[in-house]
């Protein structure tokens, strides 16, 4: 009995102690992990367009999408980067240049940019919140856009229209490559203004080019459904714009941020594998803007479409790992996770 009591304690303190840091986080073997959320917000569980999801591209459907269209005001913006305990993110300061914009694609207005942040693992825990023929790579990066229309993040995910919030996701792989323009630089350069925020609460400030990060290039072929949210309180809000070019980052940066921690201290749980698992479809349609010719094989693009990485390159080390073939023709050198970004945490 006694030993029965001491257990039952023991759990609660645990389970008090997570409570604190926010009630809920991304550990699969913690009372408040993502089959707990629902305990958070009902929506998590019983929603019928949660995200994220897994993409089978054969059975996506085609539409002559407009491109999509990314306003910068001239000029480097400021923005403020912070561990907030979920993930680790960038937020723009506006000033007198104007808000950053989104237009095109399935959205019918303008949105503007709430902040970028990632979702990522390493060579053995790849943590891309969207799988692609269930392949999930080393990690995602998710730019959150709201529609002009709101005031804020929170007034948009309030609001029961199904596009209030777009959230772009570009998919990434760490690796180690000989030529350095394999490497993403506005990729890069997210991962070394982060570089130093090891606990909950810790911020810088830089400058940040947003048109180094959403290149014409990089947003050109996605695919797009209607969502949620991929953190508490899971509102179905979003439309999702999932990039289908993998993008390339050196895998020493992902190492650098291995470590970040989840609250004040060094005994705080690690960020690292902050995704959530994939949602069911339940009915769904998944839309793409680009053609997927026949003679392409039925697999997951990273593996047969590198973006920026040139078809002729040989790679000097080759290694396949959560599934996905080995590349040919991808310039992947020692070990190679690919990545994808997506959405998370509602921040204000």
């Amino acid at each position: 009995m006694q030993l029965a009591i001491a257990t039952l304690l023991s759990t609660l303190l645990v389970y008090t102690s997570n409570a604190g840091s926010g009630g809920w986080d991304h550990d699969p073997t913690s009372m408040i992990g993502p089959k707990y959320w629902g305990n958070v917000s009902a929506i998590c569980r019983d929603g019928r367009k949660q995200s994220p999801i897994n993409i089978v591209p054969p059975s996506t459907i085609y539409q002559p999408y407009p491109a999509l269209n990314l306003t910068v005001p001239e000029g480097n913006a400021v923005f403020k980067f912070g561990n907030g305990g979920h993930d680790v993110s960038g937020h723009p300061v506006v000033s007198s240049g104007g808000n950053i914009l989104l237009r095109g694609g399935p959205l019918g207005a303008a949105y503007k940019l709430h902040n970028i942040h990632i979702h990522y693992g390493n060579k053995s825990m790849p943590a891309s919140e969207h799988s692609v023929e269930r392949a999930r790579t080393t990690g995602e990066l998710h730019a959150v856009f709201y529609n002009s229309s709101f005031t804020t993040l929170s007034d948009a995910a309030a609001d029961n229209s199904s596009s209030a919030i777009a959230v772009i996701g570009i998919r990434f792989a760490a690796g180690l490559w000989v030529n350095e323009s394999y490497y993403h630089a506005g990729l890069q350069s997210f991962f070394e203004n982060v570089a130093s925020l090891t606990y909950k609460g810790n911020e810088t400030t830089h400058s940040f080019n947003m048109s180094d990060l959403l290149r014409p290039e990089d947003i050109d072929r996605f695919y797009t459904y209607e969502g949620s949210l991929t953190t508490p309180n899971c509102q179905e809000t979003v439309q999702w714009l999932v990039m289908e070019k993998t993008q390339y980052v050196r895998s020493t940066l992902i190492d650098a941020i291995s470590h970040f921690r989840s609250g004040s201290t060094l005994t705080s749980k690690l960020i690292i594998g902050n995704a959530r698992p994939v949602q069911a479809l339940n009915g769904r349609t998944i839309y793409r803007n680009f053609q997927i010719p026949q003679s392409e094989p039925s697999i997951a693009p990273s593996t047969w479409r590198t973006g920026n990485a040139p078809a002729s390159t040989t790679p000097v080390v080759s290694t396949t790992t959560s599934g996905v073939s080995p590349i040919a023709a991808a310039p992947v050198v020692l070990t190679t996770t690919v990545l994808v970004f997506t959405f998370a945490t509602l921040k204000n």
